[in-house]
């Protein structure tokens, strides 16, 4: 045996005779590197039952290397290093057990191997190499890793040849091959051990990253992988990170299996990310030979995104012979295909095998998304369900081979079905049956400018469920209809239809019986002038346009004057921004603002009851963010901005009232959508009064607000957008009371609260001016507005933290508008009608508020943050806003 004496001192080779049998390689986690970079030999100690310790004192600088040796161990310190560039890093031939581990306290290591280019043979350099020396003497090989590198042309991470027992691999970090030239991130070849005798043993490899630069010569029959695994015995992958290949016929993951166990799983795969970037480089392939009686099985799982960029590589290939073979896309899973092929190949995922007895039984489950195309044969029915995204460029066969006798198989979708890319008209065909489940969804694009769409054509029967979704890409101007499903057997059930853009459309499925012997279903499309995909404000502006661009004020002719090569985005962008929308939304937000003030109630109690009469000075800045996203008919908005104010309260301690004056300063933006900015400036004067009644607590304010509104629109012209300009003013006058009573339970104040509010708002006739000749005359608006509401409210006693009371607080408010609708008429063009935009506010919401207010002892400084919410419509959020202030008090 190998005995060298450099480079390892001899105190730190332990023999241990009595150890358990183990063969591992272990590399320590802070940082334990095997550096393959040096130029003496190892010195090893290569003894029979020993263990390696090597340590950071210790150099073996051309590695560690020993021959015919039994029951060994190799374990790295914490930061011990191992480098050569002319051989192996670790390389053990031998039997029995043996480790290769890092320290067992974990951490960081690296093992590596870097041959100059072009020196000696290809064969032979690794960074880790163990190869078993005899078919006797079965033992464990555990080799437990982060890091291990491969630097040179040609040169494996981690091979394992020839060795009879269970394997074990493990890295937790990166296995990186930097050559160009054939090699492997992770080896195992035992193909020369196919006999029963080592069926037994079970191959298992964990890792987590795996990048790969090798590539194979132009014809791939060495079929290089950044993973692979020749074995007869099980075996089981497992990756939690990323396997990347870039070169050409190098695939992700490999396992060519010779099957003589009598277990019935005998491999079973569970992959991550994996991409790859070569030509014929497969992300999964599966490979086996079974020579027992009985069917196995094998099992693929993918949760992570499996990516190829060929037109030659499939995603996941699978093939055994007297198996049954599952394979199951995760929800968190993906198989993309970048490239389209022709029909044929490649497959986002196939199991197939030539050869007797072929495939028993294929099942695909999809619960993630499915790009590209998919084959399923095998002799018992080939099964595919559909939980996810299936989206298939050309074909999906669910078949069985020759010799088998059956019908097709079977496809259930639970999911969505599309068909080629989003927005591109493709043909698919599916061998097999086709059963549809009420969460299905058929996805079609027609293209009716080109006479075209999405087809689907099955080459056995379909049961239809839930919905078919049509995404019209142009619109149709005369009726007509299109094929979109061939079925050879006929159709069975009914689906509903749904459509993406309906505007003056009327889509019919019908149902033919083809000459060519198959049911056919077609796709109807009725022009119907009816404007009933626009609501209001959108049908006004139509009619207006209509009259001023048609020579026939007919809704047909103004919509085929205006859409004639028109998408449909397009027009609804046109009828909108036309529209004086805007204006009305600036109006009513006036609104807001004056009922924000009015809730502006500081607390002016005297401090330590020092008079009982006291004038109390005050100023406030808050900083406001809103949402409204179903506030309006149209359109979500939102508005950010600040206001700060001052003035002054009179407290009476005796009778607990108190009234003010004060006045506050707003600065906002209001955006709605992207096509309109209304940038304000308010000035609001208020004056209140409050006071309670036993446990009756009262207040009314009085409000009056004067602002402007900066207005700026994108106007379609001519086929451009041209801005718009022009500046309104708004004013409001009105009143908001609210009467509360609490009891107190513990250290909490509840009650029930009432409120009303009436304000009359008003916006004064501004015009807009864009370039060339558009104008648009804005009229006088007035609108009165009336809120009642009723509702709960808790508030906490003070809680005492670091000098200052903290009192935590809730307020549910069920709020009724008797009247806010806000009507906006402009002039386009003068002359060309008059446009009338309606703006309405939500007649019933539920607003809550959770907020925290703080007072200093000084009682000079008060502030509140709070999250206040707005549901309608049977619980959606119609608006929320995040709003805080400060007060001082002099």
């Amino acid at each position: 045996m190998n005995n060298p004496t450099e480079g390892i001192c001899p105190s730190r080779a332990i023999p241990l005779a009595g150890m358990a049998r183990n063969f591992s390689i272990v590399a320590p986690t802070l940082f334990a590197a095997v550096l393959l970079s040096g130029e003496n030999a190892a010195g090893a100690n290569c003894i029979d039952n020993g263990q390696l310790y090597v340590g950071i004192s210790d150099s073996p600088h051309e590695g560690i290397s020993c021959t015919n040796i039994s029951n060994y161990s190799i374990l790295l310190e914490d930061g011990a290093s191992i480098s050569t560039t002319k051989g192996r890093g670790i390389s053990l031939t031998g039997v029995g057990d043996i480790s290769i581990a890092t320290n067992p306290r974990g951490g960081f290591s690296r093992i590596s191997s870097n041959k100059d280019i072009g020196m000696g043979e290809v064969e032979g350099y690794h960074a880790i190499s163990v190869v078993g020396s005899g078919p006797n003497t079965p033992g464990t090989l555990d080799i437990s890793v982060t890091d291990v590198w491969a630097l040179g042309e040609g040169a494996n991470a981690i091979r394992v040849k020839r060795y009879r027992g269970d394997i074990n691999i493990s890295s937790a970090g990166t296995i990186r091959v930097d050559g160009s030239k054939p090699a492997f991130g992770i080896l195992v070849d035992n193909e020369s051990l196919r006999n029963p005798d080592s069926s037994e043993y079970w191959t298992t490899v964990r890792v987590h990253d795996i990048n790969s630069n090798a590539s194979e010569a132009a014809d791939g029959t060495a079929d290089i992988a950044a993973l692979k695994i020749v074995t007869s015995g099980g075996v089981t992958v497992e990756s939690n990170g990323h396997i990347h290949t870039k070169g050409n016929y190098s695939n992700g993951v490999h396992i060519n299996q010779f099957i003589r166990m009598d277990t019935k799983d005998p491999v079973s795969i569970r992959v991550n990310d994996i991409t790859t970037e070569g030509r014929g480089s497969h992300g999964v392939i599966v490979n086996t030979v079974n020579y027992n009686q009985t069917i196995s099985r094998i099992n693929v799982s993918v949760t992570g995104r499996i990516t190829t960029g060929d037109q030659s590589s499939h995603g996941v290939a699978v093939g055994g012979l007297n198996t049954d073979v599952i394979v199951r896309i995760e929800e968190s899973g993906s198989v993309v295909m970048q490239e389209s092929a022709p029909t044929g190949g490649p497959y986002a995922v196939i199991v197939s095998k030539d050869g007797d007895p072929p495939v028993q039984s294929a099942t695909l489950t999809n619960l993630g998304l499915i790009d590209g195309d998919v084959l399923l044969s095998s002799c018992n029915d080939p099964v595919f369900t559909n939980h996810g995204t299936l989206r298939s460029h050309k074909e999906v066969m669910l078949v069985r081979p020759s010799g088998c006798s059956g019908d097709a198989g079977l496809l259930r979708n639970h999911g969505v079905f599309e068909f080629g890319q989003k927005d591109t008209i493709s043909e698919v065909v599916l061998t097999g049956n086709l059963e549809l489940y009420d969460s299905s969804i058929l996805s079609f694009d027609v293209d009716w400018a080109n006479n075209a769409a999405d087809k689907l054509t099955i080459g056995g029967t379909a049961l239809l469920r839930g919905r078919i979704l049509i995404n019209s890409l142009s619109l149709p101007t005369d009726n007509r209809k299109i094929a979109i499903l061939d079925a050879t057997s006929g159709f069975s059930g009914t689906a509903e239809l749904t459509v993406t853009q309906s505007l003056f459309i009327n889509y019919t499925l019908e149902f033919q019986d083809a000459q060519t012997g198959k049911d056919t279903l077609y796709l109807s499309a009725s022009f119907d002038p009816q404007p009933d995909g626009l609501n209001r404000n959108q049908r006004n502006v139509l009619f207006e346009i209509g009259e001023s661009i048609s020579t026939s004020t007919s809704i047909a002719d103004a919509y085929l004057d205006i859409v004639n090569h028109m998408e449909i985005e397009e027009l609804r962008y046109d009828l909108d921004s036309f529209g004086n929308e805007i204006a009305g939304a600036a109006i009513q937000s006036t609104y807001h603002v004056a009922r924000a003030v009015a809730d502006l109630m500081p607390d002016c109690k005297p401090q330590n009851n020092s008079s009982p009469l006291r004038l109390c000075s005050w100023v406030t800045g808050e900083l406001d963010r809103r949402f409204r996203s179903r506030a309006w008919e149209q359109r979500g908005f939102s508005v950010s901005g600040y206001n700060v104010g001052t003035g002054f309260a009179v407290h009476s301690d005796e009778s607990n009232h108190q009234a003010g004056l004060g006045l506050v300063w707003a600065q906002s933006n209001l955006t709605l959508d992207s096509f309109a900015l209304a940038e304000s400036q308010i000035l609001s004067a208020r004056a209140h009064y409050e006071g309670t009644y036993g446990r009756f607590k009262y207040s009314v304010a009085a409000i009056a607000t004067s602002g402007s509104y900066q207005i700026t629109r994108s106007v379609p012209d001519g086929g451009s957008i041209t801005t718009s300009m022009g500046r309104l003013e708004g004013r409001s006058i009105g009143l908001k009371g609210t009467v509360s009573w609490s009891a107190v339970f513990g250290d909490v104040r509840v009650g029930p609260i009432a409120e009303f509010d009436f304000f009359r708002v008003k916006g004064k006739p501004y015009s807009e001016r864009g370039a060339g000749d558009l104008s648009l005359e804005v009229h006088s608006t007035i609108t009165d507005i009336a809120a009642a509401g009723i509702g709960i409210q808790l508030r906490s006693d003070p809680v005492h933290v670091a000098g200052v009371d903290m009192v935590p607080s809730f307020r549910g408010i069920l709020n009724r508008i008797v009247d806010g609708t806000i009507e906006v008429e402009s002039d386009f063009r003068g002359g060309a009608g008059t446009f009338l935009s309606t703006t309405s506010l939500l007649p019933v919401t539920l607003d809550m508020e959770i907020s925290g207010a703080f007072r200093s002892n000084s009682g000079k400084l008060l502030g509140n943050l709070g999250l206040q919410t707005a549901m309608a419509d049977g619980g959606k959020i119609a608006r929320w806003a995040l709003d805080g202030n400060l007060v001082i008090r002099f």
